[in-house]
């Protein structure tokens, strides 16, 4: 069984093209915002990241719904479930890169 980061080193990112290529094969496209989503991810590697976070690096403030991050992370989760990863809520209130294998155990996993 691979690990996480196993798999966050076969991830490369085309920022010309926004798509992901998983071991030297073209796997999805990506929109804009999906791409830098998936880039903070790549960038923090093993790391949780707060929404706030994100929202700061994506848009430069926080934004005043949560569904528009809700609705971006639920699209790049269907688009990264292929190579075998998702983005996780975690109770603390973060998200991380991680396995999708690992969603049996965690039924609430889309919810953010």
């Amino acid at each position: 069984m691979t690990d996480i980061y196993s798999l966050i080193k076969l991830i490369d990112l085309d920022p010309i093209q926004f798509c992901v290529f998983f071991d030297g094969k073209q796997t999805n496209e990506l929109t804009s915002l999906e791409f830098r989503i998936l880039s903070l991810f790549k960038i923090f590697e093993y790391q949780s990241i707060s929404k706030e976070v994100i929202q700061q690096r994506i848009w430069g403030r926080s934004q005043s719904k949560d569904k528009t991050l809700n609705v971006h992370f639920t699209y790049l989760r269907k688009k990264l479930v292929p190579i075998g990863l998702t983005i996780r809520y975690q109770k603390n209130g973060t998200f991380i890169l991680s396995k999708a294998d690992s969603l049996s155990a965690h039924p609430k996993v889309f919810e953010a």
